[in-house]
């Protein structure tokens, strides 16, 4: 299979995921994120990027998990010919979620709201008056 390095740019360029190809052990495809977030760069050892026992896989296609520079990243890999287009996401921080009012708060303001409405209501109608509110 003769791969397009240039054909691959043109598909992966604007992927916010790494993409590499590789080929005879040797990066000769990584897309500007493999580049911005892991350092990888065409003609790199793909050992930098993926361990033995990934690059020695004799499968065609397959998922795993690994952890690249200490971030865990999910991978899709398929093979063709020699050749091992990989698909990395990275697992992204957690970020803190802001606090949000508990529910029972909600709910209070929200019960006081209708209690304030019916006394308004109630003490209208006990007072004789009958015009809209």
């Amino acid at each position: 299979m003769n791969i397009q390095p240039e054909a691959l740019g043109a598909l992966f360029e604007m992927s916010r995921d790494p993409v590499l190809g590789i080929q005879d052990n040797l990066i000769s495809f990584a897309n500007p994120a493999a580049a911005a977030r892991l350092g990888l760069r065409s003609g790199d050892p793909a050992r930098r990027a993926l361990p033995d026992y990934i690059l020695s896989d004799p499968s065609d296609r397959f998922i795993t998990s690994i952890d690249i520079n200490e971030q865990q990243a999910a991978i899709s890999a398929a093979r063709q010919d020699g050749f091992t287009l990989v698909y990395i996401v990275l697992q992204e921080e957690e970020r803190p979620v802001p606090p949000l009012a508990p529910p029972s708060e909600e709910m209070g303001t929200a019960r006081m709201s209708i209690k304030i409405a019916h006394e308004l209501v109630v003490s209208r109608v006990a007072g004789g008056e009958n015009h809209q509110l």
